[in-house]
């Protein structure tokens, strides 16, 4: 088995090989690669544990903003410091990464612990009922600002699925079942 030291360099050689100017797409392509190429030296079980296993496999285009912003030295700066002590801390951190690219944040606080910014995904098999959640706590909620509790396994929203509810300049804390805000529009679309 491939040690965390050796494992972590590996990715960080394949992080710096990315050019300064690289965007978040390039970055996220990057760290996909690297998981495939290393499921093996993950193993099977950190792989499926931290959702390596679909994440490594989502198609960039259907879920990053075109407007995201990413500054690719300083992402590798910031990893580069880092000093995992496993394997699964590994796993962990690269899903950390990749995770925070594919997903959008809403802007709205957590009611629950205040600690984080909601982000939005989708419920497992309903298609497209969204689910606003929170990663520091676990807290979830529907649209309206009810607590959700569904089936484990959420997914990041697409992009597609974001700019049909109109989510990309609206938060849920800001439209109830009763007054739905007529006019809201994307701030991406140009």
């Amino acid at each position: 088995m491939t040690s965390p030291k050796k494992l972590w360099s590996s990715l960080i050689d394949r992080l710096r090989k990315l050019p300064d100017g690289s965007n978040a797409r390039e970055y996220g392509l990057a760290l996909m690669e690297w998981v495939k190429e290393n499921r093996t030296n993950i193993g099977a079980e950190p792989v499926a544990r931290f959702g390596l296993d679909w994440l490594s496999t989502l198609p960039l285009e259907e879920y990053l903003l075109e407007s995201q912003d990413l500054s690719v030295p300083n992402e590798r700066e910031i990893l580069a410091r880092q000093k995992p002590s496993s394997v699964e801390v590994v796993a962990m951190l690269v899903r950390d990464q990749i995770w925070e690219l594919v997903t959008f944040k809403t802007q709205t606080e957590c009611p629950n612990c205040g600690g984080d910014e909601l982000r939005v995904l989708t419920e497992p098999g309903s298609g497209d009922r969204l689910v606003f959640a929170c990663d520091s706590c676990g807290w979830a909620q529907d649209e309206y600002a009810k607590p959700w509790q569904g089936p484990p396994g959420c997914r990041p929203a697409k992009v597609s699925s974001l700019r049909e509810h109109r989510l990309l300049s609206w938060t849920p804390a800001q439209v109830g079942p009763e007054e739905q805000e007529p006019n809201r529009t994307s701030d991406v679309d140009g």
